[in-house]
């Protein structure tokens, strides 16, 4: 396991310094991937002598040019090679570091990234090393935006197929790190390889993570991005559990459940608030998991047990204005046509009138309107409601043109 003293993250926040390793041989400045990366092994303070080279300045003049995945390979065989002078284990783990740092700086080119290729020469050179290096590089893989999909989905597709020979291993390496971004790796590597004998252990870890106070999310979510993956492969992850009910009323009475009054501040309150809708979206998610697993007994029992949570939870003052409520509500209702396909307009019947907010009203029956069977009844529901409690909400938000103008896009029930 990676010492805790050399965090990858902090190599990689560090990277600039206000000094270089001048000493360092110039044959290996030739063999880096690119200029960014010499910055990078400052760190290592190590004196090496070499014989002066009257080609080196040439060479070290003309790296840029030359082809960067030849020099990612011949730099790393310097490298490996480096390690094995040390006894010392904290050395060789800023060697596997710096090593992780150099792949990543590859990962980081504007080109196009040839991963397969990259893993299977390096692969000759040290097997085991090139193992424990992609395992750190997947552990700092996040997709938050777009841009980043294209590039990284393919880099982190090629990574687990490479660990999926060393799958329990790496599994157990992901799960001991316990952060979102491990964790998601175990879960994807767990699927991966079909194997169950993890998800008891991914399923406590992933509450450790949520009760952690710095645990971040993002509830404007997008399929291709993390944030909805790690939601997704945890519910997957929760319909596997043997009896994923009790599994998940036990989550539940784990985390803190906020409170109002004097000496409760709003921050915690926030954070707790998070915590609650990131299970509840878990628990939502599963129960279509248990589902294509035609296990429909179960997945009713946990959807309705999430649904009556959610309803009592949006009775309480405190989630009114926090938007990441948004999501539990159209992620929960979207499904209900599928849970309870016979009986989902009576349900909605009963539900909508326990809802105070207009707002939340609108999202649900939108989301209820996109998977409905019976478009016309709802359609019928949503304009009475429109009707009665909007006018309402145009006095209320009248000094907010930002929230009139987003009522605007929905008029679905006009149609």
């Amino acid at each position: 396991m990676i010492s805790e003293d050399w965090p990858l993250q902090d190599y990689y926040q560090n990277k600039k310094r206000e000094k270089f390793l001048t000493n360092f041989p110039i044959e290996f400045w030739s063999k880096v991937t690119t200029s960014r990366a010499l910055r990078i092994f400052n760190p290592l303070r190590v004196e090496i002598k070499t014989d002066p080279d009257s080609n080196s300045n040439e060479s070290a003049q003309s790296f840029g040019k030359t082809n960067q995945f030849k020099d990612l390979k011949e730099g790393l065989i310097i490298l490996f090679n480096f390690s094995q002078h040390f006894q010392h284990e904290k050395s060789k783990e800023e060697i596997k570091l710096l090593a992780t740092l150099l792949v990543n700086e590859y990962f980081d080119v504007d080109e196009k990234v040839n991963i397969q290729h990259l893993l299977e020469e390096l692969s000759v050179i040290n097997n085991e090393l090139i193992t424990e290096i992609v395992q750190i590089v997947l552990c700092n893989i996040k997709i938050e935006a777009l841009p980043q999909q294209k590039k990284y989905l393919s880099v982190r597709r090629a990574c687990i197929e490479y660990l999926s020979n060393h799958l329990n291993d790496s599994i157990e390496f992901f799960i001991n790190i316990q952060t979102p971004a491990s964790l998601l790796s175990a879960m994807l590597l767990h699927f991966e390889g079909q194997d169950s004998k993890n998800r008891s252990e991914i399923w406590e870890v992933y509450l450790r993570v949520v009760e952690n106070n710095e645990f971040f999310w993002s509830y404007n979510l997008q399929k291709n991005l993390d944030d909805y993956q790690f939601l997704w492969l945890t519910a997957g992850i929760l319909a596997q559990q043997k009896l994923p009910l009790d599994s998940f009323k036990l989550a539940v009475n784990r985390i803190k459940q906020p409170t109002e009054g004097w000496g409760v501040q709003n921050k915690e309150l926030y954070k707790m608030d998070k915590r609650i809708v990131h299970l509840y979206t878990v628990g939502t998610m599963a129960s279509e998991w248990l589902l294509a697993q035609e296990r429909k007994e179960e997945a009713v029992q946990l959807y309705n047990y999430v649904f009556h949570k959610t309803t009592n939870y949006l009775r309480k003052s405190i989630p009114y204005k926090n938007d990441y409520i948004n999501l539990l509500i159209t992620e929960l209702w979207a499904r209900l046509p599928l849970i309870k396909p016979s009986d989902y307009i009576d349900i909605t019947l009963y539900t909508i009138p326990l809802y105070d907010e207009y707002k939340h009203i609108l999202l649900a029956l939108t989301e209820l309107y996109k998977n409905s069977h019976n478009k016309m009844s709802v359609r019928l529901i949503m304009r009475e409601i429109h009707e009665e409690l909007f006018p309402v909400e145009k006095l209320i938000y009248a000094h907010d043109e930002n929230i009139l103008n987003w009522y605007e896009q929905f008029n679905w029930w006009e149609e």
